[in-house]
């Protein structure tokens, strides 16, 4: 059973996410993620298909691990990624946040986002939905499992991790 509490506890996980995103502060971000962690963002099959298989079909992202994860951020903070020198000033929007199922430590909770994006004197609107999987770990919630579907997938820049 989801309770207001459990609620509130995975709406506090996904908001600081944006937050720290919006704000630059990777490490506080990595810690949100499990070491095994899965952070996906498929691409579109064809205008009705979204890609279900990351072995079998193009992603926008598929990082495994935390590892992963903190290689994105080290390029990020060390200019090795060009396209986001300098990087994009983001404003991540969340809503319609619910919990779709909670077992024994274990959140799945749905919500719908849009990120405002600056970058290069360019502005851009990205939208979709997320699914997070959260499980509770040291007494706390982190992140297993994050799949972010990109609705508006023609892009006319380049987009990384802290813009979707």
């Amino acid at each position: 059973m989801v309770t207001p509490d459990l609620h509130m506890a995975a709406a506090a996980v996904v908001f600081r996410e944006a937050d720290c995103l919006d704000r630059w502060r990777w490490q506080d971000w990595l810690d949100l993620y499990t070491d095994d962690c899965v952070f996906w963002c498929p691409a579109w099959v064809d205008e009705e298909t979204l890609g279900d298989d990351p072995d079998r079909y193009v992603s926008f992202f598929y990082l495994a691990g935390r590892a992963a994860l903190g290689d994105r951020v080290y390029r990020v903070e060390s200019g090795l990624t060009p396209f986001v020198t300098p990087l994009p000033r983001t404003c991540h929007v969340i809503s319609n946040l619910h919990v779709t199922a909670a077992d024994d430590g274990r959140l799945e909770v749905s919500s719908h986002w849009q990120t405002s994006t600056y970058h290069r004197r360019v502005t851009a609107q990205l939208f979709g939905f997320y699914d997070h999987t959260l499980v509770e770990d040291d007494g706390r919630w982190r992140i297993a499992r994050k799949k972010i579907t990109l609705l508006n997938d023609h892009l006319d820049l380049p987009i990384d991790f802290n813009q979707v």
